[in-house]
């Protein structure tokens, strides 16, 4: 009697794991996504492009004032991103270079139309201005304007 339930026992365990086994062999078949992936843009095709102008200033609204030997470089930015996932406007990701020294981006009080953080989709555009404190000599010695993140982006810089 004993062994005649042992045995049942086995034979329902044997069909549980032939059940299990035999519905993972079925295929399925997959759900449609809910939307159609997006065409795939080649590394070489996605670009960030960045349209600047200039100016200098000795001052930046009622409070920020250049300390002596330096002026504000405002930089007014046009940004578009074309073919990557994602592009951020974060200020604090652009730096100028003047004299083979790297300036960060300055915290002044009064700046109008300052380039916000946002990050830019596929197709996204974004303008505003950054301010940096860089030696009265940036107009003849000249800048380069750099942006630094996580990740590498072609980038083409457009002076207006």
């Amino acid at each position: 009697m004993i062994n005649q339930v042992v045995k049942a026992v086995c034979l329902v365990i044997v069909a549980a794991i032939i059940g299990l086994v035999a519905s993972g062999c079925v295929p399925s078949t997959p759900s449609a996504p809910d939307q159609p992936p997006a065409p795939s843009v080649s590394e070489a095709a996605k670009k960030i492009i960045i349209e600047y102008s200039s100016t200098t200033t000795q001052q930046i609204g009622e409070w920020s004032k250049a300390k002596p030997g330096y002026v504000y470089l405002v930089l007014d930015l046009h940004i578009e991103n074309q073919g990557y996932d994602s592009f951020s406007t974060n200020p604090l990701f652009f730096y100028v270079v003047v004299s083979n020294v790297k300036y960060s981006v300055a915290f002044v009080m009064g700046l109008e139309n300052e380039l916000g953080a946002v990050d830019l989709l596929d197709g996204g555009k974004a303008a505003g201005r950054i301010a940096f404190e860089v030696p009265s000599d940036v107009s003849s010695a000249g800048y380069q304007i750099r942006y630094e993140a996580f990740r590498q982006y072609n980038i083409e810089w457009v002076k207006q």
